[in-house]
């Protein structure tokens, strides 16, 4: 009996942007800014036979290049302090949804829908990614992946373990 074997054939994706990614974005428009400004300083310099003009174009460029990193880097820390800062009422949100009598995922879901700052987009996809089946430990890790937080790592490892431990879920998330 011949075994007949199907060419499997690959899927083809569409390869990502390289602009797609924000920090890629803010330095691409930095560099283009800053060079633009260093360019035309030079420019108007030479015309006027002014160094000063050079050299408040040299700082005011790299002023220019800096400042929207920084900005950006400002702005991702804050994200990161809202998150921490509004974990432990997410946790608290949990425990009383599992005391209530809901399965972790459901209070989970219940838990996503509070206003809890920039946790709340995190949670939202979290509860997508669960309602769509994907394994647990897979939507935990993709959830302490973009929260980019370690007590957001952490949070998610207990909660793995709770589900993993079973018994009184409400027991476990009140250790946590």
């Amino acid at each position: 009996m011949e075994v007949v074997k199907r060419k499997q054939t690959s899927k083809l994706e569409p390869s990502e942007s390289i602009l797609k990614n924000d920090i890629l974005k803010t330095i691409v428009f930095s560099l283009i800014a800053s060079i633009s400004v260093l360019a035309m300083s030079f420019y108007f310099s030479e015309y006027s036979n002014s160094t000063t003009i050079r050299d408040v174009g040299l700082i005011f460029g790299i002023m220019v290049g800096i400042i929207p990193l920084t900005i950006h880097q400002l702005k991702e820390v804050q994200r990161r302090d809202n998150i921490d800062r509004n974990l432990p009422v997410f946790l608290l949100a949990l425990l009383s949804s599992v005391q209530s009598g809901a399965n972790l995922i459901k209070a989970i879901e219940q838990a996503g829908e509070r206003n809890l700052g920039a946790l709340t987009p995190e949670l939202k996809n979290l509860r997508a990614n669960l309602s769509w089946g994907t394994p647990i430990e897979d939507a935990f890790e993709n959830f302490a992946e973009r929260t980019g937080t370690r007590v957001a790592r952490r949070v998610t490892v207990l909660l793995e373990m709770a589900m993993k431990i079973g018994g009184d879920v409400s027991e476990n998330l009140e250790m946590i």
